[in-house]
C-alpha cells in the first residue's frame, strides 16, 4: 500500500507507480466518498464511455405498467 500526504491546501499528490497503474488524467472525475475514518474514491464513467451500453441489455424481464406501485 502506498502513502500520500495531505497538503496544506487539502491536496494530495499519487505517486507516478499509481498513477501510472490506475489510469488518472488530469481532467478525470472522481466521487469521493467516506467509510468510518477511512477515504474512497471511485471513478465516474464520461457519458462518451456510456454510450450503447444500453444496447446490449435485456428488457425482457421488466414488468408492465400495470404491476408498478407508482
Amino acid at each position: 500500500m502506498m502513502q500520500v500526504v495531505v497538503s496544506s491546501n487539502y491536496n494530495i499528490e499519487f505517486p507516478q507507480e499509481f498513477i501510472e497503474k490506475s489510469n488518472i488524467r488530469p481532467g478525470n472525475i472522481y466521487s469521493v466518498g467516506l467509510s468510518g475514518e477511512n477515504i474512497y474514491l471511485a471513478s465516474v464513467p464520461s457519458i462518451k464511455k456510456l454510450r450503447g451500453t444500453l444496447k446490449k441489455s435485456d428488457y425482457s424481464d421488466i414488468r408492465d405498467e400495470s404491476e408498478r406501485m407508482l
